[in-house]
């Protein structure tokens, strides 16, 4: 039953509220430890044996005894919960297996009769997490007489009883406080185990272990079953010998928290005194590129901050993949002309962002919009983009954007986030970084390309006012006759005059023009054959009056030396005229017949590059 106590019980129960341990803050949910019998079980949080924070389903206890008078607790998980009412339980409450009982009371919680743990049984006893303290108390006059307060009966061995939380007062009648009963077989007695909470229990002719005197246990201590009486400890630990041991128990004084941030934020680790609780560190203080910071887990387990330390611990943190961009590479490759190439890298959830996009532009022009579907559909990492020779300085910018048109998160190969989360590149910018080839071979090429395109800058007179006073002189050097132009013989009668040069617009496309002394080309067929021989083109391009091109395009820097041939055959007479020449022969010529300084400048430049990037593809 359950009625409110009169001032006398009232009174008696002074020296146990001057006794109660301070208040504990409220926790989260943790996964729950398990469950007891009844239908419909309370959720409770408790500090377990370790002073973790956890979870448990707990069936209520009620004061409904069984044929035997006693209210039965068999194996699982309960609680004393009363609210903020006194709750009287009339009747023994017998344990029977293994039994987890919480106290999560506001106010006393008087068991009349006490508890029996028969020798085949234990009980443990935990603090629930609350802001006020949560008490039992057995009333001596009513305990049967030679019956322990809690544990044993009267001549029946004791169970084992672990105490790791709450505030316990117990009084024995002709027995103990708390252990074995009344002419109880010593032999046969259990050990006490408290490591947490507090404990005042009185005996009665000091049978067992009565735990004298209404004093604190000292926790962190094992009572032998056997003992007749034990003086208790206060509960305060003490470190005289400064050892970081209590002096009484041995338990540590203080124990280290270390912080294992799984390549985020450092975080110092903290020094905890024994039953204390860790500091949270400030989540918005918790970075780590491309990932959200979830929490802290020790062990595999979500840590609750309100645990109570008992021991030395390691808190991980834990994170998930972000919506981010990461770019792997940016670097120029010579495949026609010059390009720029990326490898980019998109985490999984951007990826899964079906509306997310990516925007490439080049001068503020956008030149390429890609879908995440897309990509995630094709597994394109790789973006490459043609760059005119006089355009290196033009900057391309990267930004990429989820699903509702929020940029996201963009870094490099180190994780170092680019300003406003934009990529901007160019090839002059990455020959500036001048760590994109071999040791042995990167000064000669990236020097060639470096000329080769400020000079075609200069030439062309495109943005030069950007270019800030560098030099582009090119170093003299003798050019190569091999690479000269050589034709078939003597121009025929019917092909008045014939010109190469090399269209910088155009990915590096070499022409031949030939002028014929007729207009039309119904008796003459044409003939391009790359460096290997293969025909590349029999279609001439008309560019004016009598006068028709073949054009060798995108060639690339590894074959800026080689030889084409451009072949015109008269029909009619079957005549042929071959032209066999290479970039490099333009390059003499410019060179040689340059008209103008920058003419000559941008022809050396072409020579050179195409010298060095010969040697460069050899050997590399």
């Amino acid at each position: 039953m359950m009625k409110m106590k009169n001032s006398k019980r009232w009174l008696a129960l002074i020296l146990t509220v001057a006794m109660m341990c301070a208040s504990m803050s409220m926790a989260v949910f943790a996964e729950p430890e398990g469950e007891g019998s009844g239908t419909q079980p309370e959720t409770i949080e408790y500090y377990d044996e370790n002073g973790f924070v956890k979870t448990a389903y707990c069936t209520v206890v009620e004061d409904a005894a069984d044929e035997n008078g006693n209210i039965v607790l068999s194996d699982g998980w309960y609680v004393i919960n009363n609210g903020n009412n006194i709750i009287d339980l009339d009747h023994r409450i017998r344990i029977e297996g293994t039994v987890h009982l919480i106290i999560s009371n506001s106010v006393p919680c008087f068991l009349n009769k006490g508890i029996e743990v028969p020798e085949t049984s234990s009980l443990s006893i935990y603090d629930a997490c609350g802001g006020t303290p949560n008490i039992l108390y057995t009333v001596k006059d009513q305990v049967e007489e030679g019956n322990a307060a809690m544990d044993g009966n009267a001549g029946e061995p004791n169970g084992e009883i672990c105490i790791y939380g709450g505030e316990i007062v117990l009084i024995g009648k002709q027995s103990s406080g708390i252990g074995r009963g009344k002419d109880a077989d010593v032999s046969k007695c259990k050990d006490l185990t408290i490591t947490g909470g507090n404990l005042t229990a009185n005996g009665d002719s000091a049978q067992g272990i009565d735990v004298g005197n209404a004093q604190f246990l000292h926790p962190g201590m094992t009572i032998g079953g056997s003992g007749s009486h034990y003086e208790a400890k206060p509960c305060s630990h003490t470190d005289n010998d400064s050892d970081n041991k209590c002096d009484e128990c041995g338990v540590a004084m203080n124990y280290i928290v270390t912080f294992d941030s799984k390549c985020g934020t450092v975080v110092a680790p903290q020094t905890v005194p024994y039953n204390g609780t860790v500091t949270m560190p400030d989540p918005e203080t918790m970075k780590n590129p491309g990932y959200l910071f979830e929490g802290w887990t020790c062990d595999g387990e979500t840590y609750e901050f309100g645990s109570l330390v008992r021991s030395e611990r390691t808190l991980e943190a834990v994170w998930t993949e972000g919506k981010y961009a990461r770019a792997d590479s940016a670097t120029v490759i010579y495949d026609g002309g010059l390009k720029l190439r990326f490898t980019l890298y998109f985490s999984e959830s951007l990826l899964a962002d079906s509306d997310g996009y990516i925007i490439f532009s080049k001068a503020g022009q956008e030149i390429e919009k890609d879908f995440m579907a897309d990509l995630a559909s094709s597994g394109q990492t790789q973006f490459s983009f043609p760059v005119q020779a006089m355009e290196w300085q033009d900057e391309f910018e990267i930004e990429v954007f989820d699903g509702e048109d929020n940029q996201v998160e963009f870094f490099n190969a180190k994780y170092q986030e680019y300003e406003e989360d934009t990529l901007v590149y160019s090839v002059y910018k990455h020959y500036l970084d001048r760590d994109s080839f071999p040791e042995e071979y990167k000064s000669f090429l990236e020097n060639a390309v470096y000329y080769y395109c400020g000079n075609a800058q200069i030439y062309f007179g495109y943005n030069v006012d950007t270019m800030q006073g560098e030099n582009y002189a090119c170093p003299n050097f003798s050019v190569d006759s091999d690479y000269r132009m050589s034709t078939s013989g003597p121009r025929p009668s019917w092909l008045t005059k014939t010109s190469l040069r090399v269209k910088f617009t155009e990915d590096n496309t070499l022409r031949v023009t030939f002028t014929l002394t007729e207009d039309s080309i119904a008796n003459y067929s044409f003939v391009l054959k790359d460096c290997e021989g293969t025909v590349v083109s029999t279609e001439a391009t008309r560019v004016g009056a009598k006068r028709y091109a073949l054009d060798a395009e995108n060639i690339s820097a590894p074959n800026l030396t080689k030889n084409y041939t451009f072949t015109i055959t008269n029909t009619t007479s079957n005549e042929s005229y071959t032209i066999t020449a290479s970039a490099m022969s333009y390059a003499i010529m410019a060179i040689e017949k340059g008209t103008t300084e920058q003419m000559r400048e941008l022809g050396k430049a072409l020579y050179l590059y195409g010298e060095e990037a010969d040697t460069y593809f050899a050997n590399a």
